[in-house]
Parts: C-alpha cells; structure tokens; sequence
C-alpha cells in the first residue's frame, strides 16, 4: 500500500500545526503545499510528517513542524523582508520562508547538506532563495543585514555576531537550551543597537553544531 503524503501533510496541519496556535494563513497553506518528505532520505519518509525532529544525517535534524512554524510566526515575516537560515540542513525550512520573504539566505556547515538543499531549490523551483556553504556562527556577513533569521536548531545563547547582522526591527527566533530539560523558544528584536527578547513557549529542538559556549575557568 503506498504511503499517500498528501494525507500526512493534511493531518499534520490538522493535528500538529493549527492546535499550537499557528494562525498566519500563509504560513498554514506553505506547509501545507510543500513536500516535506523530500527533504529525508528514502528511509525516513515515514517520519517525515510526525511530531518529532527527523534525522536528516550528519547528526542534524529536521525541525519538529510545530516548533518551526511557531519560531516562523514569530518572526511575522513580510514579503519585502530578507531572510537567513541558519543550520538550513537539507533546505525545509528555507523553502516556508520563500514562501512568506523577499529573498532567503540558508547557511549550511555540511557540504553534503547543503548542496542537496540546493538541488532540491531548483528542483522544486524556488527562485528566491539560495543555500550557501559556512560556518554557521558566523551567519553570512556578505548579505546582510536580515530583518528575520531563523535558527534550525537549538543553541545555548543567541550568537552575537549573528544578533548584529539584525537589520534595525530585524528579528532572530531561536530554541535555547538552558539547561538539562531546559528549552525556551525565544524571540529577539532588534532596535537600534538595543535587542529585547521575550520567551514564547517551551519545547525541545536537536543542537545546532559550532555555538557551545567556551567554559571560564577561575583561578
């Protein structure tokens, strides 16, 4: 019997996406429309639409859907805005915020990761946005500055160097792990040189690689 993905994707809406309060109509018909099972490999396509991160390689993740649109809505992105993804991995995530910026940037650390997002890009037309190879810490200097930057995965701070790509309104959504069991969904504004920040709900998400916090030591 073959797995019919469209009803997967319906009752990921229906049973993930809409019950966590997602209510961005755009957002809803992206995720609605895109073929998340393309951005696994063949033995994960099962996976693709369950309430969980889906493991992509590498030890990266494909964030869990309710936990992605809810750091997208956050960002309340707008089609004049310009996007970064950070740890874009195979290019899900790049590919709903197409759907909702100007321009999307992804930032990608495993070349294999990222030249598969790239192929997927052309292959599922996406012309506004490009996958480009990096350090993810270091954002992608050369484009910026971001009115939204997502972070695909969690990280134990927001990363400065990547705060400061912020356009002046801009917006950084992230998971920061604080701690064993510890995980705040959070949301940085950027005015001026000033950046505030609110929590806007707890939930889980695979590490992002390259943000550990380097240990003091006291003597």
């Amino acid at each position: 019997m073959m797995t019919s993905f469209g009803v997967m994707r319906e009752n990921m809406i229906d049973g993930q996406v809409l019950p966590s309060q997602i209510k961005n109509r755009k957002l809803v018909a992206a995720m609605s429309e895109i073929p998340r099972e393309v951005f696994v490999a063949e033995d994960q396509k099962s996976y693709a639409y369950s309430d969980k991160d889906v493991e992509i390689g590498v030890g990266r993740f494909l964030m869990e859907p309710r936990v992605l649109a809810g750091l997208v809505q956050a960002l309340s992105p707008t089609p004049e805005d310009v996007g970064l993804d950070v740890g874009c991995g195979t290019g899900y995530g790049m590919v709903v915020l197409s759907k909702l910026c100007n321009t999307v940037v992804g930032i990608e650390s495993d070349l294999e990761l990222m030249e598969k997002a790239s192929t997927l890009l052309s292959h599922l037309e996406i012309d506004n946005a490009v996958a480009v190879h990096g350090t993810l810490c270091d954002g992608c200097l050369s484009e910026a500055p971001y009115d939204v930057v997502l972070m695909e995965g969690s990280v134990p701070e927001m990363p400065e160097g990547i705060l400061e790509q912020l356009s002046d309104g801009g917006r950084m959504a992230a998971v920061l792990n604080q701690g064993p069991g510890l995980y705040e969904a959070t949301l940085v504004t950027r005015v001026g040189k000033s950046f505030g920040s609110r929590v806007l709900f707890n939930s889980a998400a695979s590490a992002l690689p390259g943000f550990d916090i380097a240990p003091i030591f006291a003597f």
